[in-house]
């Protein structure tokens, strides 16, 4: 560094450096009589420590560095943020024309300022508006965030051509004309002929329109329902829809909702829905949580759980709201009976050849999906064999591997025949009176390892302990006559030591 002319002693180089760089007291006087600072006191001879003095404007006492106010900024911060102000201060007229171009009329005076509230009436909506003018001008704003909002809406309106063409491709005449994209729309589904109610944004994200017929709903509304309320022993209430062949309230049973409350049955599905929807707005009214917690209730329907408290304002207003749909009341006995009632049957596929469960218009699954692709396809009996039903006698399966299907294509390929062997048995002990299972030589555990150990599997006394053989050696024997230190000896040298 020295021979790159750099001075050896940093301390003394720094000493250089700030003479270099020091200003004399008149130049500094001059900069700040230019800022309008008033010292009062000497400068300190650097530019970047503090000068004591008052602002020439306001009188204020400040503490500004040289630096700062050779840069052009001023002394004082109230001075500046004044200043600043006043250069962002637009004139009256002008500023009238920004605020009447952003759609409003104003209600006051103009505050002087680009930034403070002004308030204005919107010519739009008629509402009273506080918009700000740098927001309107440098950013572009309107002066009315509703109208905002309602523009931005429009850009990106659908059309109503194109929205009826979305619901026609999902099966849904619209009855009325295009509400917008998150308000219910009232159509009639072309498959079951149902009024429904769907919402656009809905159904472009891939939702069925019709809770009827869509695939794999576990709640169909066109068939009867029930509307019922389980209580668990701390008092929790679990309300809940439930067609009449489904198995929710043994779910519901199996997480503590032993005690029966009240049921109502519906005719149609769909008024049990209406009534439910009606119970979740009162409950969102009266900002009720639920009561259990979602680890609580893995099989889910935690959102439906109330506590206890709100127990008798829940089932006045569950009644209040179900009187109108005119359902079936069953008061349900006060405990479950001790063994668990008989499971509903559960209707299959109408197809002959089928045993699925029917999951609508009493079809399973894949024919039903089958059938929504096709509109109307007749549902033909596949054959026996390849692509049909399993070939093995009584099976009415799918084949899925050439004529059978998978389990009885495994017994065929492992046994030979569709009829799997009888599993091996191994049999009792033979010693009289045992019955564990066989190990080896036809005993078990036990009576093996007391023959491999004493050559015979009857219980005998204990062998006698004996002494070590070596001469000198007072420990006991453990293997050929020897202790353990012995035996290892031989073991691993081939004599004794």
């Amino acid at each position: 560094m020295v021979v790159r002319g750099h001075d050896g002693c940093k301390y003394c180089a720094a000493r250089a450096k700030n003479a270099v760089r020091a200003v004399s007291e008149e130049a500094a006087l001059a900069v700040a009589a230019r800022a309008g600072f008033q010292p009062t006191e000497p400068y300190p001879g650097n530019n970047k420590k503090a000068w004591h003095g008052v602002c020439a404007t306001c009188g204020a006492a400040v503490s500004p560095r040289l630096n700062a106010l050779d840069q052009g900024q001023g002394p004082c911060l109230s001075c500046g943020i004044v200043r600043r102000a006043r250069s962002q201060a637009k004139p009256e007229r002008e500023a009238l024309a920004i605020l009447a171009k952003a759609g409003a009329e104003p209600l006051e005076p103009y505050p002087g300022s680009i930034k403070r509230p002004w308030r204005a009436r919107c010519l739009g909506c008629g509402r009273e508006v506080w918009p700000r003018l740098h927001e309107i001008a440098g950013k572009g704003l309107g002066a009315c965030s509703s109208c905002g909002h309602k523009r931005g809406g429009l850009k990106h309106r659908v059309s109503d051509g194109r929205a009826m063409a979305v619901m026609r491709a999902a099966f849904a005449e619209p009855l009325v004309p295009y509400p917008g994209a998150l308000n219910l729309w009232r159509c009639r589904c072309l498959r079951c002929g149902k009024e429904i109610q769907a919402r656009y944004a809905g159904v472009t994200q891939g939702r069925s329109p019709c809770a009827s017929c869509a695939s794999g709903a576990l709640f169909d509304p066109s068939l009867p329902a029930v509307l019922y309320v389980v209580r668990a022993t701390d008092g929790t209430l679990k309300y809940g829809i439930a067609n009449n062949a489904s198995p929710r309230l043994g779910e519901h049973r199996s997480q503590g909702f032993n005690e029966r409350v009240i049921q109502l049955a519906f005719e149609i599905g769909e008024h049990a829905y209406a009534v439910e929807t009606r119970i979740h707005k009162w409950r969102r009214r009266r900002k009720y949580e639920p009561a259990r917690r979602p680890d609580e209730m893995p099989r889910g329907g935690y959102t439906e759980t109330l506590g206890a408290e709100h127990q008798q304002e829940f089932i006045g207003a569950l009644r209040a709201f179900a009187v109108n749909y005119s359902p079936i009341v069953e008061l349900w006995p006060a405990e479950f009976p001790p063994q668990p009632p008989e499971r509903a049957v559960v209707a299959s596929c109408s197809v002959e050849w089928c045993g699925g469960k029917a999951v609508g218009h009493g079809l399973c699954r894949q024919h039903f999906e089958r059938l929504l692709q096709t509109e109307g396809m007749t549902l033909r009996a596949r054959p026996i064999g390849k692509g049909g039903i399993c070939a093995a006698p009584g099976c009415q399966e799918r084949a899925q591997v050439t004529d059978l299907c998978r389990p009885h294509y495994r017994l065929k390929r492992r046994y030979g025949s569709f009829e799997p062997r009888p599993m091996r048995t191994r049999g009792v002990c033979l010693v009289e009176g045992c019955r564990k299972p066989r190990v080896g030589r036809g005993l078990c555990g036990t009576h093996y390892a007391r023959l491999r150990r004493n050559g015979s599997p009857d219980l005998q006394a204990a062998r006698p302990k004996v002494a070590c053989s070596v001469e000198g050696c007072a420990k006991m024997a453990v293997a050929r006559g020897l202790c353990g230190t012995h035996y290892g000896q031989v073991w691993r040298r081939a004599q004794l030591s």
